[in-house]
């Protein structure tokens, strides 16, 4: 947990500072990284974003994450085919149609759009291009992504849907996602990373920035299905203000190793966020998913609810921390991971953690790890259905209270299928 002084250098919305300093700690100047060398992005256009540059001169004199860097002690990265990776050509965002006055661009277009100036303000003001060498190669070589700008005081009608389409076989792809929801303003967004579905290599490093503004609200659905073969990087961090709600849903399927940070700064008094989600990972898949709640204002709620199912030879890491600033006065925070073993050979950690600088406040958390129970299996197959349909009952039932959270019942529909067709997927 980084201290104090750099969470507020990185989520305060009226610093001019637009990036937080590096903390080293002893242990991780002792680390050892997983992987030497550079990734191949000879081929890249040149520098069409703010801080684009800059963070490309940064990234060659970056290590690579180690072994004794706490966020990814249960991470390896040794087996990254860095050699055999080199910068798409081409990629492709697909968004949806969007009301009049919201922007609703690709990121580059977006940002010569006449609130341009606003939102070249809010990049990189949440995850720095110096967060670790996955943000400095999104931030100098993103090729696609998107920024929605809801303006204040609008509520849009319908949906917006945005998808980031990964390419396969051997190739790097970066994206920029910047969310501002104005004050007052309420809007719903479908986010989906999509992938091929080949076995090919592939490297795909994301950085997403939120901005829900006082008393706005946002209701976000992520989608990660990329790839098999696909190493997915991303740092996701959204700040709240006084009053505004971020009610955040997200979804993990693909990918053959995800790392993922997602974090959420209470940034305003009496601001509120929900992040709930679901992983289901076979066939040697490995999720890592870091979570961050910072109440750096008072009377602030956050409620994080987590679940995993694990078939094969799968893994599946949950790390997270509430942190309560001094100044967080009736913190209400909350978080817990459980975790559904359905094989032997599969394996997970669930890892809570509390920083409390504060009293009163109501901090908990809670983490469980446990087999499907042959009971409840026994007695479904007694009346009548067969191993895999009693056990597919038992995880959509699990699952049943994150699917749930959307409120697309289109959406909700696809999601049940796709935990179904995994299920039915070679372990």
């Amino acid at each position: 947990m980084a201290d104090n002084k750099e969470i507020k250098e990185v989520i305060d919305l009226n610093s001019a500072n637009n990036g937080a300093s590096v903390y080293i700690s002893n242990e991780q100047a002792q680390s050892t990284p997983y992987l030497s060398g550079e990734f191949d992005v000879t081929d890249a256009l040149s520098p069409a974003l703010p801080g684009q540059a800059e963070a490309r001169a940064l990234l060659t004199g970056m290590p690579f994450p180690g072994n004794k860097d706490e966020a990814w002690r249960k991470t390896s990265l040794r087996e990254l085919p860095l050699a055999q990776l080199s910068l798409a050509s081409n990629t492709r965002v697909d968004l949806g149609n969007a009301p009049e006055g919201v922007v609703f661009l690709p990121v580059a277009e977006a940002l010569r759009s006449p609130h341009g100036k606003l939102l070249k303000e809010k990049l990189n003001r949440l995850v720095p291009a110096d967060t670790d060498k996955f943000t400095a190669l999104a931030a100098g070589y993103a090729q696609n992504g998107f920024v929605l700008y809801v303006p204040p005081n609008t509520r849009v009608p319908h949906d917006l849907t945005a998808a980031v389409r990964i390419r396969e076989n051997g190739t790097i792809q970066n994206s920029r996602i910047l969310v501002v929801v104005d004050r007052g303003a309420d809007v719903t967004l479908h986010l989906d990373l999509l992938g091929a579905g080949g076995d090919q290599p592939a490297l795909h490093a994301s950085i997403v920035e939120v901005f829900v503004e006082d008393n706005a609200r946002l209701h976000l659905v992520e989608t990660q299905q990329l790839g098999r073969g696909t190493w997915h990087f991303s740092h996701e961090k959204a700040a709240v203000g006084a009053n505004a709600l971020l009610d955040w849903v997200y979804f993990a399927f693909g990918s053959r190793l995800s790392k993922s940070f997602l974090s959420v700064a209470l940034t305003g008094k009496g601001s509120e966020a929900h992040l709930d989600g679901l992983s289901i990972t076979n066939g040697g898949q490995h999720l890592d998913l870091d979570t961050q709640q910072d109440h750096l204002a008072p009377h602030t709620i956050s409620n994080l609810n987590f679940k995993a199912a694990l078939l094969g030879k799968s893994r599946s890491v949950w790390q997270g921390m509430i942190y309560v600033d001094p100044a967080a006065v009736q913190t209400d925070g909350y978080q817990t991971s459980r975790n559904l073993l359905l094989d032997d050979r599969a394996h997970a950690d669930a890892i809570p953690g509390l920083e409390i600088k504060t009293d009163d406040v109501r901090c908990s958390h809670g983490a469980t790890i446990s087999h499907v129970d042959e009971e409840m299996i026994f007695y479904l197959k007694s009346r009548g259905l067969d191993d895999h349909t009693a056990r597919e009952l038992i995880v959509n039932g699990f699952f049943e209270e994150i699917v749930g959270k959307v409120r697309d019942e289109a959406v909700q529909e696809s999601l049940r299928a796709h935990i179904s067709r995994k299920l039915a997927q070679e372990n």
